[in-house]
């Protein structure tokens, strides 16, 4: 064999590895369901309490979603 070709099967043969590996992963992933949670991709930061108003000045610059529930939680996207 030339080495040439031993370059080029090389370099298939780490793509397919790769491909498969990334697979693996994304199956693995999925079936752990997480994606379902409305949560999903955020982090629970500590929340604030005793406030009773949200003064929101940047609001064509941030989205901010308020809702009423039992307790007070923040939650951020992990990539803050």
């Amino acid at each position: 064999m030339k080495t040439s070709n031993k370059l080029v099967l090389a370099v298939v043969t780490i793509i397919l590895l790769s491909m498969v590996g990334y697979d693996l992963a994304l199956r693995a992933e999925y079936r752990k369901g997480e994606y379902k949670n409305r949560f999903y991709g955020m982090k629970k930061l500590p929340a604030l309490s005793g406030y009773t108003s949200i003064d929101n000045r940047a609001a064509n610059f941030v989205s901010v979603n308020v809702e009423k529930g039992n307790n007070a939680v923040i939650w951020t996207p992990n990539n803050w």
